[in-house]
């Protein structure tokens, strides 16, 4: 989608693109423009630093900020790459059940550990979970914290198996009330 705003300020050295105040008679779309207070406005510096850590959870919009927060304050990991899916580490667990969302939760899981120095890799599930409750056929006669902890197990000892020199470290975030409380899952 093109922006005609033609009141957007160029930085240095970049050119004028067709529809951007170009002299291209294009119509602006309606209802869509950039206002021309900041010419940096939308810009970000890149994050140069390597992630301490592959943080996998779940992408229920109620945990997100407890998620960052509880990496970042708790666990005092400031730089981190994220893997946010439906179900968090669900995949897992779920290989012959749903074996695409493995292979492709796998393959994400991989790519970033061979790519990268990352040496830690956390996960997270949590309670009630909406994924989770709409897999009628995942073990239906399992609730949901069993399974759930059972899949951090099994995505643990799949990581551990292709990447030895990884230390995996596993959460549940439990609701109470309105609040979420983390406690480390063992392999015990």
């Amino acid at each position: 989608m093109a922006d005609h705003d033609t009141n957007i300020k160029l930085l240095e050295g970049e050119t004028p693109r067709a529809g951007h105040g170009s002299g291209t008679g294009e119509a602006p779309i309606s209802g869509y423009s950039v206002p021309a207070t900041n010419p940096r406005a939308g810009r970000y510096r890149i994050d140069k630093q390597e992630p301490e850590a592959l943080v996998i959870h779940c992408g229920d919009p109620r945990f997100q900020t407890a998620f960052r927060s509880f990496v970042t304050n708790e666990l005092g990991v400031r730089n981190y790459t994220p893997v946010i899916v439906g179900g968090g580490i669900h995949a897992f667990g779920m290989q012959s059940f749903l074996p695409k969302n493995f292979k492709i939760l796998w393959e994400q899981i991989k790519f970033f550990l061979k790519e990268g120095s990352i040496r830690q890799v956390i996960v997270i599930n949590h309670d009630d979970c909406t994924w989770y409750s709409k897999m009628k056929g995942y073990h239906p006669t399992i609730q949901l914290p069993i399974k759930g902890k059972l899949d951090l197990k099994t995505a643990a000892t799949l990581i551990l198996r292709d990447f030895a020199g990884v230390q995996v470290r596993m959460f549940w975030a439990a609701l109470e009330g309105d609040e979420i409380q983390f406690s480390e899952v063992t392999e015990d």
